[in-house]
C-alpha cells in the first residue's frame, strides 16, 4: 500500500520497470453508490425511503435467502426488510460484482417480485440499466448520459456526474 496523495492509500505495482497507480474501484463503487443514493433521498417522496446496503429477505422458505443491494427504495417500516416491501433496487457493477449482478441478484430480485432494479455500469461509458418487472422478468434498456425516471418516483441522474 502506499500513499497516493490528498489522503488516499492505493496499491502501487511496478510495470515495465516504472510505478502504475491501480485504480481504486471501491472508492469508485461507493463514491458513485453515494451520489446515486443522494438523489434517490432528494427526490423520494414520503411513505418510502431510501437505505444503503441493508439485508433484504427475498425467500424466506427453508433456509432465507437474504441479499444486500447497494441501494434498495422500500416502503418505510420498522420491521425486517422483505422483498415485497422493495420498489427498487440499484446495483453498481464492480469487476468482483459483474457476474453476480448481472446473472444471480437479476434472477433472485426478478423471482421475489422487485418491480424496479437499475444497475449502474462504469465499464467504458457510464450507463445504467433501467429494468422493470413483467410478467416475472426484466424488460428494459441501457441509457448514457441523463437517466430520467418516473418508477418508482420522478428523479434524474445524470450517470457522468457519478465518477
Amino acid at each position: 500500500m502506499a500513499c497516493l496523495g490528498g489522503g488516499h492509500v492505493g496499491v502501487v505495482r511496478a510495470r515495465r520497470g516504472g510505478p502504475d497507480r491501480v485504480t481504486e474501484t471501491a472508492e469508485a463503487h461507493q463514491r458513485a453508490a453515494g451520489r446515486i443514493f443522494s438523489r434517490l433521498v432528494q427526490s423520494c417522496p414520503p411513505g418510502l425511503e431510501v437505505l444503503g446496503e441493508v439485508d433484504v429477505t427475498i425467500d424466506v422458505r427453508h433456509r432465507a435467502t437474504v441479499r444486500a443491494p447497494d441501494i434498495v427504495v422500500a416502503v418505510e417500516g420498522d420491521a425486517e426488510l422483505r422483498a415485497a416491501d422493495v420498489v427498487l433496487v440499484v446495483e453498481v457493477l464492480s469487476p468482483g460484482s459483474r457476474t453476480t449482478d448481472l446473472v444471480a441478484k437479476r434472477h433472485d430480485y426478478a423471482k421475489a417480485g422487485i418491480a424496479n432494479y437499475w444497475i449502474v455500469d462504469f465499464e467504458g461509458t457510464p450507463r445504467l440499466e433501467a429494468l422493470t418487472l413483467v410478467d416475472g422478468s426484466y424488460v428494459g434498456e441501457w441509457v448514457t448520459g441523463v437517466h430520467t425516471s418516473d418508477v418508482p418516483f420522478a428523479v434524474t441522474v445524470d450517470l457522468d456526474t457519478l465518477r
